[in-house]
C-alpha cells in the first residue's frame, strides 16, 4: 500500500461511495417484499437508518478529517475498540460482497462451476487494488461508475417498450417490511468507508467532506429507489420471481448495435463488485493503521499520545 500522503477530492469520494452503494443493489438479490411499495419503502427506510447511525461521523466530518485518530487521542482503549469493531464490520461487508459478486457472475456470466476461479480472481484483484492506494482507487472508481451508468442507462432506454404503468399498491403490502429493512441494512458499509477515508480527502473548505456525504445520502437513496421502481415497471408481475431484477431487465434489451445488453451489463457490474471488495479492504486496513500510527506518534514532551 502506498505510504506517501495521497489525497482525493470530495467529488471522487462521492463517486466511489455511490458506485459502492449501487453495486450491492445490482449484484444482491432484493428482499422478497410482498408488494412494490414495500420494496421501495424498505430501500428508503434502510438508507435513513444508516444515515442516522452514521450521524456522529457525519457531524464530525464538518470540523475535522480523522475520526478514529480523534477517538484514540481521547481514549486509547476506546480508540482501538472502535477501530477494531469498524474493521470487523468492513471485513464482514467485504466477505458479503465477495460472495454476492461470485454468485452474480456464476448465474449471469458463467454457466456454473466457476466459483473457485472467480474467488481467486476477485481476491487477487482486491488485494492489488488495495495495494495501489487511494488515488488509484479513486481514479478507477470514477471510470467504473461512468461505464456502469452508461450501460445501465442503455438497458433502461432499450426497455422502454416493456414499461407499463401499474399500481404500486398491492394487497398484503408491508407484510414483511421489517425483515426487508434488515436485509437491506446488511448491504451497507459506505458510511464506514467514508469514516476510514476521511484523512485522504483534500479539503478545499472545512465542510467539503461533510457536504459530499450529505450529497451521497440523498443521491444514493433517490437512485436506489428510482432504479427499483423502474425495474418493477419493466418486469411487473415477474419482479418478485427475478433473483436479479436488473439483470432480468437487461436480458430484455434490444438495440441496434447490441441485440442484448445483459452480458455486457453483468460483466461491468461484476467488475464493480470486485472493485467494492478492494475498496472495503483498503478502508479496513486504513482504520487499523490510523490508530496504530497515532499510538506511535510522540507529542512535544516526548510521551506517546
Amino acid at each position: 500500500m502506498t505510504v506517501s500522503n495521497p489525497k482525493i477530492s470530495p467529488q471522487q469520494l462521492f463517486c466511489i461511495l455511490i458506485l459502492s452503494r449501487l453495486t450491492m443493489d445490482i449484484i444482491s438479490p432484493p428482499p422478497s417484499g410482498s408488494g412494490p411499495l414495500e420494496t421501495i419503502a424498505a430501500v428508503v427506510i434502510s438508507e435513513l437508518v444508516r444515515f442516522v447511525l452514521a450521524l456522529p461521523v457525519i457531524i464530525y466530518s464538518f470540523q475535522r478529517n480523522n475520526f478514529y485518530r480523534s477517538v484514540y487521542t481521547k481514549s486509547k482503549a476506546l480508540g482501538w475498540l472502535s477501530a477494531v469493531f469498524a474493521a470487523a464490520l468492513l471485513m464482514a461487508a467485504m466477505l458479503k460482497t465477495l460472495n454476492q459478486s461470485i454468485n452474480f457472475a456464476e448465474k449471469n456470466i458463467f454457466a456454473g462451476g466457476a466459483y473457485p476461479v472467480m474467488f481467486a480472481a476477485v481476491i487477487i484483484f482486491s488485494v492489488y487494488e488495495a495495494y495501489m492506494g487511494i488515488e488509484a482507487i479513486a481514479r478507477a472508481g470514477v471510470l467504473f461508475l461512468i461505464a456502469a451508468e452508461i450501460i445501465t442507462a442503455a438497458v433502461f432506454l432499450a426497455d422502454i417498450p416493456y414499461m407499463e404503468i401499474t399500481p404500486m399498491w398491492s394487497e398484503g403490502s408491508f407484510g414483511t417490511l421489517f425483515e426487508d429493512i434488515l436485509k437491506n441494512l446488511t448491504k451497507g458499509g459506505e458510511y464506514l468507508i467514508f469514516a476510514a477515508l476521511l484523512p485522504y480527502v483534500n479539503l478545499k473548505k472545512e465542510t467539503s467532506a461533510g457536504n459530499s456525504i450529505l450529497s451521497f445520502a440523498l443521491v444514493s437513496t433517490v437512485i436506489s429507489a428510482s432504479m427499483c421502481a423502474v425495474n418493477q415497471l419493466i418486469l411487473r408481475e415477474m419482479y418478485p420471481l427475478a433473483e436479479y431484477p436488473f439483470a432480468a431487465a437487461a436480458s430484455l434489451s434490444d438495440i441496434a448495435l447490441f441485440k442484448r445488453l445483459d452480458s455486457i451489463f453483468a460483466a461491468i457490474w461484476e467488475l464493480c463488485g470486485a472493485f467494492r471488495c478492494g475498496l472495503i479492504l483498503f478502508s479496513a486496513v486504513c482504520v487499523i493503521m490510523t490508530v496504530y500510527r497515532t499510538g506511535r506518534e510522540k507529542n512535544p514532551t516526548g510521551e506517546s499520545l
